[in-house]
């Protein structure tokens, strides 16, 4: 386990006469990515290959799975689209919406 040492401020509450401390928040550094930076471009340097080769999957290399989990290819969406049914309205009305007719409410009088 790694210990971590963290900066507190001292405050003191009127309402309950006592102190607290709170951890004060210091800024980041990242010291690692200068020698990041240098060993990315010295590999680039010294690939004798283009960036832009193709490369050969690794036998566990995610992938190569599957992208369904199906053993059969999927029908065409247009069939799917087809088939769908919806719980609003029956399938005759799916496939043709029937134009709205205007209720009591849409028929509200001009206030102008």
């Amino acid at each position: 386990m790694c210990c971590v040492f963290y900066r507190y401020k001292i405050t003191y509450s009127k309402r309950s006469e006592k102190h607290s401390v709170t951890a004060v928040k210091v800024a980041k550094t990242y010291p690692y990515i200068n020698d990041l930076l240098i060993s990315t471009m010295q590999a680039y340097i010294d690939d004798k290959e283009p960036l832009k080769r193709k490369r050969e999957l690794a036998a566990d290399d995610p992938r190569k799975i599957s992208k369904t989990l199906s053993k059969h290819p999927p029908p065409p969406t247009a069939e799917l689209v087809k088939a769908k049914l919806s719980r609003f309205c029956d399938t005759s009305e799916a496939q043709q919406p029937t134009p709205r007719s205007p209720s009591e409410g849409d028929n509200l009088p001009d206030l102008n």
